[in-house]
């Protein structure tokens, strides 16, 4: 059995502080491409215990990130936190109602009744809701985009994917809404991405893909898209250049939902979110380029940040709880 001590990147940072209302004690799990997060929800609404695991390698990732979660619960129940309900957000095409995964090109899966097994495995009920309009409702209801009446919170992670609310009403397209990331928006010419489009968003300016273009041009490896941020703002010019890209593209995609949605505001959330101005300020400049006639939206970061999405599985197991009466 593995590690479960808790991640000093979390400890002691605003998660203590958040409050997801009382309820039945809970798991909260939030399945990335590159991390698993979970934590213990307790009655008062406090979560703790927070874990990062990687994602199990492997073409299908479900039964390893299925493996995963049963495992944390058994290791949570062993130290006296015993679950009675459980959330589990996954990203890709998700069908909320059903806690189906349909579809994820980043990590291989088809209609993967994911609630069902879950619920199977660990003798308690658990719902299964998309990453990104989970953590878009944790930051619609603790955060920073409820001042706004139409918004989309936009997370950049190992991909890129939106949740949108109009008229204060999350859009989810029975599942297939949000997938921000593959907008093309360097059209033919731009990479490929595992959809089978070219230029998509995601094949530029994703975390994932930030690294990538650094270690395919430099031959250096990095650990992640912050640090080429991060060399990008000590001088090196390659990894400005993949920095502007990205910005270029975020830009790009900002104005096409600006005609569609005409948003108030685009609040960015995931791990990017933590880049402040060095990612606002480039968006913006290169927005106000672009528009004409539409109207301009707020630019800012979520409040949650990296944590919207563990914050929107434990409010989702309070959600699943008071439907089922429990």
């Amino acid at each position: 059995m593995r590690n479960y001590a808790p991640s000093p990147s979390l400890r002691g940072t605003t998660m203590d502080t958040v409050q997801v209302g009382k309820g039945l004690p809970a798991l909260a799990v939030d399945v990335g491409g590159t991390n698993i997060k979970a934590g213990f929800v307790h009655e008062n609404g406090e979560i703790e215990k927070v874990v990062i695991l990687p994602t199990p390698p492997g073409k299908n990732k479900a039964p390893g990130v299925i493996d995963t979660i049963v495992e944390l619960s058994d290791n949570l129940a062993e130290s006296g936190r015993s679950a009675r309900v459980g959330s589990v957000l996954i990203p890709g095409v998700v069908n909320d109602r059903k806690g189906i995964g349909v579809h994820s090109e980043n990590l291989g899966w088809d209609n993967v009744p994911f609630a069902d097994i879950l619920t199977e495995r660990l003798g308690y009920p658990v719902s299964v809701t998309h990453d990104v309009r989970g953590s878009g409702i944790a930051e619609y209801q603790l955060g920073y985009a409820h001042r706004f009446d139409n918004v989309v919170v936009l997370t950049i992670g190992t991909g890129i994917a939106g949740a949108i609310f109009i008229n204060r009403q999350l859009i989810d397209g029975d599942g297939f809404a949000g997938e921000i990331g593959h907008i093309p928006v360097f059209g033919s010419n731009g990479p490929l991405c595992v959809c089978g489009q070219a230029g998509c968003l995601e094949t530029v300016a994703s975390a994932a893909a930030v690294a990538r273009e650094y270690q395919r041009l430099s031959g250096i490896k990095v650990m992640g898209g912050k640090e080429v941020i991060d060399l990008a703002l000590s001088g090196d010019t390659l990894a400005a250049r993949i920095w502007d890209r990205a910005t270029l593209g975020l830009a790009k995609c900002i104005s096409q939902l600006c005609s569609i949605i005409a948003p108030e505001a685009i609040l960015f959330a995931g791990g990017f979110s933590g880049a402040g101005d060095t990612l606002l300020n480039p968006v913006s400049e290169k927005l106000d380029s672009i528009l004409t006639f539409q109207r301009r939206p707020e630019i800012g970061c979520s409040k949650l940040g990296a944590k919207a999405g563990l914050v929107g599985a434990a409010l989702q197991t309070r959600t699943l709880a008071e439907r089922l009466g429990l």
